[in-house]
């Protein structure tokens, strides 16, 4: 559909024209978010008496016992499968996103196509109750960019230079963390991360240290317990996290560097050979043990020369993703090194033809044992990462209510 100039949907004669086009609400919805929520938002929408409701439904689903019949279960997916009439009425009536008792189900690796996120966020009026309704949709949409293509969504722009560091900073100080300042108000965020604004802002809180006990003088004491940076990581992840985000790291010089043998891969003779390539992946091929050392110690992130190489459009053909495809030996290697050429093949269902892809499956009842939950989840630094990378473990401990000793949740 054509792009609508700015504030075209506030104009109801255009509203109603698009909305003449079809038969029911949802219709309306499906095909034309942006003037559909123009409706909704403005009221317009019972003055449509064309549209066709396609379920009558029972009149003894009073919000009240609506209500009370959803909270029987623990997603609105039960809810509409096990009663689609109370369901119906709940949507119908804009409810669902009032009840704050449903679990978000995660889904898979790969299923949020750009599609299925669009069809997603039509669902919300604003960008706050996307991320809040379905963060994992959001997140997809977040890093692929897709947000700004969202214009259905009501935000109330500010006029051009408004965001000078005293508007950025009153925006901020609404937020407890930095991951809500970002979804709450991304244009502030981006001009706060570009300026460098964000290692001033000392009120957020960060989810590895909710309760304030990280201060530099107990990650410091914490940090002496070990004699590598992956030690302390592994040894204490929420001090670790506490130490990187803040910038300790670099002075914690009692740490010793990992080295290949001879010791000769210095943090200066890798940052040598690593600017001899372009991007990491050419870093990574041409000079695989000074490229482990730098991720290992975590140099990569230093490294902003490397640039990141972009396909251009077409390019992933059959051919070329299994080309592609074959230079690692897992589906989660594949997805994490060119995300581009994975959702292609997900996509086209080619997937399942690359039986190279190695599964390291746990014996049965591995993941039973706390000790080995424990440890795997220390290779994660959010509950996210844990859930995307060992969905297995994440699991387990989800259920056995080990989550809040593994990451704290924000108080």
């Amino acid at each position: 559909m054509e792009k609508k100039s700015y504030g075209f949907w506030n104009i109801k004669e255009n509203v109603f024209a698009e909305a003449k086009k079809y038969q029911t609400r949802k219709e309306f919805s499906d095909c034309c978010g942006s003037a559909y929520k123009a409706a909704r938002v403005n009221g317009w929408l019972d003055e449509m008496e064309w549209f066709v409701r396609p379920i009558v439904y029972n009149k003894k689903w009073t919000k009240e016992k609506v209500f009370e019949e959803s909270k029987k279960y623990r997603a609105k997916g039960e809810f509409a499968k096990n009663c689609g009439s109370a369901y119906g009425v709940a949507l119908e009536n804009d409810w669902l996103a009032e009840m704050t008792w449903f679990e978000e189900i995660r889904k898979s690796n790969g299923f949020w196509t750009k599609e299925k996120v669009f069809l997603e966020a039509k669902k919300y009026a604003t960008k706050t109750q996307f991320s809040k309704s379905c963060g994992s949709a959001y997140e997809v949409a977040r890093k692929n960019g897709w947000l700004d293509e969202m214009d259905w969504f009501t935000s109330p722009q500010k006029p051009n230079g408004f965001w000078t560091k005293e508007n950025v900073f009153a925006e901020a100080k609404k937020y407890k963390t930095r991951t809500e300042f970002e979804r709450g108000r991304g244009r502030a965020y981006n001009v706060a991360c570009k300026n460098g604004w964000l290692d001033e802002m000392n009120w957020f809180i960060s989810p590895q240290n909710p309760n304030g006990f990280w201060t530099k003088e107990n990650v410091f004491t914490e940090a002496k317990k070990y004699k590598t940076r992956t030690e302390f990581q592994k040894g204490c992840s929420s001090a670790y996290v506490v130490a990187r985000v803040n910038g300790w790291l670099d002075e914690m010089n009692w740490f010793k560097e990992v080295k290949k043998p001879g010791g000769y891969w210095t943090k200066e003779n890798v940052f040598t050979e690593a600017k001899k390539y372009k991007t990491r992946n050419e870093f990574q091929k041409g000079c695989s043990s000074a490229y482990v050392v730098a991720r290992v110690n975590g140099w990569l992130d230093e490294m902003n020369w490397f640039k990141e190489v972009k396909k251009p459009g077409g390019y992933w053909t059959k051919e070329n993703v299994f080309t592609e495809a074959k230079k690692y030996k897992t589906r989660n290697e594949f997805q994490k090194a060119c995300s581009r050429a994975y959702n292609v093949a997900w996509k086209n269902g080619w997937l399942e033809e690359m039986d190279w892809f190695t599964s390291p499956q746990k014996p049965t009842g591995y993941w039973n044992i706390k000790e080995n939950v424990f440890a795997e989840s220390k290779k994660y630094e959010t509950r996210t990462e844990f859930s995307d990378g060992c969905s297995g473990a994440y699991e387990v401990a989800r259920k056995n209510g080990w989550l809040d000793e593994l990451f704290p949740k924000a108080a």
